[in-house]
């Protein structure tokens, strides 16, 4: 907003858009910005270029396009735009930098070295998951804007390419294709790569693991699947190996049916201590104030789903649960996290599950069936990972599977100024901000599917989550 003797007073014999952009004196730029700490102020974008997801994520193609400029010198030039629900950009690129290799084989360079490290980088909403490549310059305004309006036009797929893709008529590439259209709703080609033309998270891809051993008979790790370029590549190597071909649904059910051996950490009574001496630190450092404790159910297990905004969440619930209800609720942590043998031995004395997630994600999903099954609760960040800009991301649907299958209802918990107090980057608290952990009414997943479940939940804890 600017405001002095240099501003207009107006367009001429316009008075709409007049208003639009002046009002009380002051002149509404459009521009986009941030103060840097020494008061600098740097422009990034322009309001009206923001993409608005169909789940209401805001996005800032200046950002996204620098961040790709920064990841590999071959990308000369980057342009970013919605495609349908998702983003796609187009490259320019170095090709002093990309030397002399074939540049048939430049998407395929593009893919590895700029768009799978920029995805792994950022959250699942800002994932750029389609690309292509231009030798021409990107349209610019005089003063050197891109003309995002016209990169739509510019990036259209040649047709020979879809027709010579179409023209597959490998079997086992028709079930794999009609598999993954029906689970991504979008067009799938033989081209696509799992992870970064269809976006496949880690649900994902054990669906596809599990679809790939109930249909064709081969038993295959995830980080075996995804090491496939493409999905004719993935195709091809189950037409060599395949033991039977009868194209099935997964059946979630049957899968957290299956026995699988889980023994329980063990619970030490230190621990529960550490956990109410915890509250009271919150309650003196913080503004710490819980709500909705009426609200978890006393007769029966339950799946607590919260957002995540900080590295103390999980202190955060535990600390107001009461000792008998925390000694039968299990926390689940990430192999990766729990290498250290000091850290691993307090994990499992202290109610947490290690799983590997990247590895066997299947038995991970089983070994949460069988905590509940135990009657024990768990708590679940589904969103996981701490958010990076204090908003809510996408949530997994491994809780509403859970729940739907187990009939177990889910305690949504809204967790609110933990982002403020102690961002994803920062090393230590700040005091006396308000924090709210809400517990909300239980949701019984009787009459919904995963994705109503999901949506449902994520919803009632969006609602409830104190914007700054």
């Amino acid at each position: 907003m600017v405001s002095g003797t240099n501003i207009m007073k107006g367009y001429l014999n316009k008075p709409e858009e007049t208003a639009e952009v002046l009002r009380d004196n002051w002149l509404y730029t459009g521009d986009l910005g941030y103060l840097d700490k020494d008061g600098f102020l740097f422009i990034t974008g322009r309001k009206k270029e923001i993409i608005v997801l169909s789940n209401g994520k805001n996005i800032n193609p200046v950002e996204i396009e620098e961040q790709l400029l920064k990841v590999h010198p071959v990308v000369k030039e980057a342009g970013v735009f919605q495609d349908g629900d998702r983003l796609r950009a187009i490259i320019v690129p170095d090709l002093k930098v990309y030397g002399e290799q074939d540049f048939a084989n430049i998407r395929e360079y593009l893919r590895q070295n700029v768009f799978q490290p920029y995805n792994q980088s950022v959250v699942p909403y800002k994932m750029v998951l389609s690309f292509s490549v231009s030798t021409e310059e990107l349209p610019k305004t005089r003063i050197g804007k891109i003309q995002r309006f016209k990169l739509k036009d510019m990036a259209s797929e040649p047709e020979a390419r879809n027709e010579n893709e179409q023209q597959v008529k490998l079997e086992e590439y028709q079930i794999i294709k009609h598999y993954l259209e029906n689970e991504k709703k979008m067009k799938v080609m033989p081209s696509h790569h799992l992870e970064m033309d269809l976006g496949l998270d880690s649900l994902d891809k054990v669906s596809l693991q599990v679809f790939i051993e109930s249909t064709f008979g081969i038993q295959m790790e995830i980080t075996d699947i995804v090491k496939f370029e493409t999905i004719l590549a993935l195709s091809e190597f189950v037409h060599s190996h395949k033991l039977k071909q009868k194209a099935e649904k997964i059946n979630w059910s049957e899968i957290l049916k299956q026995k699988i051996h889980l023994k329980l950490p063990s619970t030490w009574i230190t621990g529960n201590v550490f956990f109410k001496l915890s509250k009271v630190f919150f309650s003196i450092y913080f503004r710490f104030r819980p709500k909705g404790h009426k609200n978890i159910p006393d007769d029966s297990p339950c799946i607590f789903v919260a957002n995540h905004q900080s590295f103390f969440d999980g202190l955060f619930l535990a600390s107001l649960l009461k000792f008998k209800l925390m000694r039968k609720t299990y926390f689940y942590a990430k192999e990766k996290h729990i290498r250290n043998p000091f850290v691993k031995f307090l994990a499992n004395r202290n109610n947490i599950i290690i799983m590997d997630l990247n590895h066997n994600l299947k038995e991970s999903i089983q070994k949460m069936a069988e905590v509940l099954r135990k009657k024990r609760n768990l708590i679940i960040f589904p969103e996981g990972t701490r958010t990076k800009d204090g908003k809510m991301g996408d949530f997994k649907k491994t809780f509403a599977i859970l729940s739907r299958e187990l009939n177990v209802p889910v305690v949504p918990v809204s967790i609110s100024g933990a982002f403020e107090a102690l961002p994803k980057g920062s090393f230590f608290p700040k005091p006396f901000k308000k924090i709210k952990v809400e517990f909300h009414q239980p949701i019984y997943p009787e009459n919904h599917s995963y994705d109503s479940l999901s949506d449902l939940v994520r919803n009632k804890i969006e609602r409830n989550v104190d914007v700054a």
